[in-house]
């Protein structure tokens, strides 16, 4: 694993554009990285063992030494730019161009193990909230567009000095990557922090009569949308997970013999005790007075 992103040192070695075959019965290995981009069309890519939807605007990394497959959409075959590099220094950096550009080698890699080992390039690991993708559905599609055909057209120029061009392409994609993925992390932080107080807010009004709008109010989204978010973070609807926080709660007052179960229940927010019983019911399978006798049971073994 490397400390940051800057220890990277891309090199191109070709690119083009993906044409109308594809090895979607045998799984391929190669030695280098591959990225893919999609501009037009449908298609299926599988890496490793996760299966993607190729569709315009969609990115993908294939990784050395992992299987992967690809297919074209039989009615709206997807058209790709792809590109062969390494992303750090390496002296035998132009093996597998000769490698994959000699049919019968090439046609070695659909097979279980790449045979030369020692060329597999290592995979790229950081430190922090940068990472190479597997699969990003880009947000600049005109600018990540532009950046893969200018890399396609210094390929083909010829020009010697081909990869200076390429590589200078090659940074505005990877700085696309990581701008991206510093957005999507400020966004889930800030849903989570945004989660974060509707729960501080349960934990703190939980013995109230409050409705998940009072929970939903403290946040800046509305109350549907925020409704929404706290279930995609935590898995739990917030009228859910109110309920669960305040039968916590209940178990504990369950322990005290002072207390009432009709105390319990109003204690804890719920409108009566039939309503409260038909809760701890619903969750726990049994009646408010059966729960307490099982904590007791449960402390007294303890």
């Amino acid at each position: 694993m490397y400390d940051n992103i800057y220890a990277m040192s891309p090199y191109i070695r070709e690119a083009g554009i993906q044409g109308t075959d594809d090895w979607s019965t045998t799984s391929r290995r190669i030695y280098d990285y591959e990225f893919f981009y999609c501009f037009h069309g449908m298609g299926t890519i599988v890496i490793g063992e996760n299966q993607h939807t190729i569709q315009p605007g969609t990115l993908f990394v294939i990784p050395p030494d992992t299987p992967h497959q690809y297919s074209l959409h039989s009615k709206n075959p997807c058209d790709c730019y792809w590109f062969h590099c390494d992303l750090f220094y390496r002296e035998d950096r132009d093996w597998p161009y000769q490698y994959y550009n000699n049919t019968s080698d090439y046609l070695k890699l659909f097979g279980s193990r790449l045979l030369y080992p020692e060329h597999i390039r290592e995979k790229a690991e950081f430190k922090g909230e940068y990472q190479i993708p597997e699969f990003l559905m880009i947000e600049e599609r005109d600018t990540m567009e532009h950046h893969f055909d200018s890399i396609c057209h210094a390929y083909l120029s010829g020009s010697s000095l081909w990869q200076i061009s390429a590589n200078s392409s090659f940074y505005s994609i990877l700085a696309t990557i990581f701008k991206q993925q510093s957005s999507e992390t400020r966004q889930s932080t800030k849903a989570k922090n945004q989660v974060n107080l509707m729960k501080n807010f349960i934990r703190q009004n939980y013995f109230r009569k409050i409705k998940v709008s009072d929970i939903t109010e403290v946040t800046v989204y509305n109350s549907d949308y925020a409704a929404k978010l706290f279930k995609q973070v935590t898995g739990h609807s917030v009228n859910d997970y109110l309920v669960d926080f305040r039968i916590y709660k209940a178990k504990r007052l369950l322990l005290d013999l002072d207390l009432s179960i009709s105390d319990i229940a109003e204690m804890c927010g719920f409108n009566d005790e039939s309503y409260f019983s038909a809760v701890v019911k619903a969750k726990e399978g049994v009646s408010p007075s059966q729960l307490r006798d099982s904590i007791i049971s449960s402390v007294k073994e303890i």
